[in-house]
């Protein structure tokens, strides 16, 4: 079955003008935000898609971009087909932004597809542990820390006589690129043409229930896998469910996503996702904002103090034995919820690292 990258060689020479943009279009420009383009030209802005690409290219080897994540990865890929690509190549990127620190991850990119048209491109969670520090966050608080840089980024992109804007992002970055386009107000927010969550964490109940995210509903385009696990987080409409050739953490990547000719398959959630889904919203509905802050903040504390900095850490013999010695002293339930935690990035996201690199 077709995936993106067949999407690219079939349509790539296409042009907006004669093909206009499209849920698979919304894919790819998420999947770009996932280069980290620091080093290159585009901390200048002004530059060509193609231009800014064949710079990444040249200064990356896929080996080494491959080791910092499946996301990271599959944008590598993409890249060395939309560099030539008529339909991309043009695409003009600017104020590209990347801040990573013990609580934050963020990562973020502007592509002006034409006078009339931009996408705004939040990136998706990386391997630090930042990054999935702030993802367990979202169940606490509101907004965290990749929320306001995203907002702040998002209020810059848009002006009074500038481009309609597109907003999307890929896990994290699809929630990111949701409430920053919810926190837009008057003639911002009109200028938004669509926002896309692709496979990222919803909203609390608070927000899901606010006058803000009602009247972004109709803008919001929520796309999921058939096995999806991160888009199950938190509350989110009826999700708009296409067909993976993968499960389990795979079915995360939107390189999995089948595609016929230029359209996503559809597919039914599985039973899996669905209960996962009732599952933690169960245990949101156990525990107030304040309890779910406490064990977040003390589940990282003891990562952090372990000597823990990326989710490739958590293979690491002496540093699992520094956890184990640090464990004793925490309360049960926050115990449990790391060694949880630990256990689920090692299978789906070390263990799914070092398949990808065979």
């Amino acid at each position: 079955m077709a995936n993106l990258i067949d999407y690219v060689q079939k349509y790539g020479h296409v042009s907006f003008s004669r093909k206009k943009f499209n849920d698979l279009d919304n894919l790819i420009f998420s999947y770009l935000s996932y280069l980290n383009l620091s080093g290159t030209i585009a901390i200048e802005n002004g530059h060509t898609l193609h231009d800014v690409l064949e710079d990444y290219i040249a200064k990356n080897r896929y080996k080494d971009v491959a080791r910092l994540g499946l996301g990271k990865r599959d944008a590598y890929k993409l890249a060395i087909e939309l560099k030539d690509a008529p339909r991309y190549c043009k695409v003009i990127v600017k104020d590209f932004e990347y801040i990573t620190d013990d609580d934050t991850q963020f990562g973020a990119v502007t592509f002006v597809i034409s006078r009339r048209l931009a996408f705004v491109s939040f990136e998706g969670t990386d391997q630090t542990l930042g990054g999935w520090k702030e993802d367990c966050l979202l169940s606490c608080n509101y907004p965290v820390d990749s929320h306001t840089l995203g907002i702040n980024y998002l209020k810059k992109q848009i002006k009074m006589t500038g481009p309609r804007i597109i907003v999307g992002g890929h896990s994290k970055g699809g929630n990111t690129a949701l409430v920053s386009a919810m926190e837009m107000k008057g003639w911002r927010q009109h200028k938004i043409r669509a926002v896309y969550n692709n496979d990222g964490p919803g909203l609390r109940k608070r927000e899901y229930e606010s006058r803000a995210f009602h009247d972004l509903k109709p803008k919001l385009r929520y796309i999921v896998p058939h096995c999806s696990i991160v888009g199950m987080m938190l509350r989110q409409p009826k999700p708009f469910v296409v067909k993976s050739n993968q499960r389990g953490v795979f079915a995360h990547l939107p390189m999995t996503w089948e595609i016929i000719d230029d359209k996503l398959r559809r597919s039914v959630l599985s039973k899996h996702s669905q209960a996962l889904n009732e599952t933690i919203i169960s245990w949101l509905e156990k525990h107030n904002d304040e309890r779910r802050a406490k064990m977040v903040n003390g589940v990282f504390d003891l990562l952090y103090s372990s000597g823990m900095d990326t989710t490739m850490d958590l293979h690491n013999f002496k540093k699992g034995v520094k956890l184990v010695k640090n464990l004793k002293g925490v309360d049960k339930e926050t115990r449990d919820l790391a060694l949880s935690l630990v256990k689920y990035s090692y299978e789906n996201v070390v263990g799914a690292s070092k398949k990808a690199m065979i």
